[in-house]
């Protein structure tokens, strides 16, 4: 009031007997003898201020998580098609030549994904004609082909093993190999195979090796192992009319020095 009575104009905070804070505002009135003081509850005096900094604090929270959302998607935008070319060259590097990175994109990651699907298509069809022209060089050729594991079972077998001992693939697959060797050639077969198995070669080795019918033909063996895989590769020959002739000449041989040693 005293500032009041000077001419002064303002404002006040104070606590009524209450205890609650009130806002007084006061004005001298122009040229009259006259003031004015309003009292405002201090709560009611911020409402609107409070009001006003809350939504400012609410819009401000809502443009933060804005701004995240935004970020966070063309993060994903970017970061996915990486993630799935990054896969895609690893399933590739594995062997996978089925895996395409199903990327459908107008840019440079687009681009990008579609030399990784041209690169794999093109590599898919290389490994299916060499495998072609691997199952066919297996299936026609002359030569006893086959594939064995460490275990001693055969893992796979070129028709001509069925043409010239009578058993399937399939028979010869039930049971370890060296069941169907000749019993007089099964620790020389036995001392080969252990030698594959330190990764020597072995090269003109030759047993007997039972057929169907129960008669035994002469197998000589050019194989290889493979310690990654611990399978041997083996190009088997038949023999059979070779030591047949041999036997035959050696049998002639035989008869001619018993005729000259007896008609001295």
């Amino acid at each position: 009031t005293r500032r009041l009575l000077t001419g002064e104009r303002g404002t006040l905070e104070t606590i009524n007997s209450e205890g609650q804070r009130i806002l007084t505002v006061f004005a001298p009135i122009p040229q009259l003898p006259w003031g004015i003081l309003i009292f405002q509850p201090y709560t009611s005096g911020f409402a609107a201020l409070d009001a006003l900094t809350r939504q400012i604090l609410l819009l401000g929270v809502l443009a933060i998580l804005l701004m995240a959302l935004a970020g966070g998607w063309v993060a994903l935008r970017m970061i996915r098609p990486i993630i799935v070319l990054r896969d895609t060259a690893e399933a590739l590097a594995a062997g996978d030549l089925t895996r395409r990175t199903e990327l459908s994109r107008q840019d440079e990651i687009g681009d990008l994904a579609q030399v990784f699907d041209g690169m794999a298509e093109a590599l898919q069809a290389e490994q299916t004609a060499l495998r072609r022209r691997a199952e066919n060089f297996f299936n026609l050729s002359p030569d006893m082909l086959c594939v064995i594991d460490f275990k001693g079972y055969f893992k796979a077998l070129s028709p001509s093993w069925e043409r010239i001992l009578g058993f399937t693939p399939e028979e010869l697959q039930s049971r370890p190999f060296i069941e169907f060797v000749h019993p007089e050639d099964r620790k020389s077969t036995i001392d080969a195979t252990m030698q594959l198995a330190k990764g020597l070669d072995v090269v003109a080795f030759e047993n007997r090796f039972l057929c169907k019918d129960g008669s035994y033909r002469w197998l000589m063996w050019n194989s290889k192992s493979s310690l990654d895989e611990q399978m041997i590769y083996s190009a088997t020959h038949d023999i059979t009319d070779r030591k047949r002739g041999e036997e035959a000449l050696n049998h002639s041989h035989d008869l001619m020095r018993y005729i000259i040693e007896h008609n001295r």
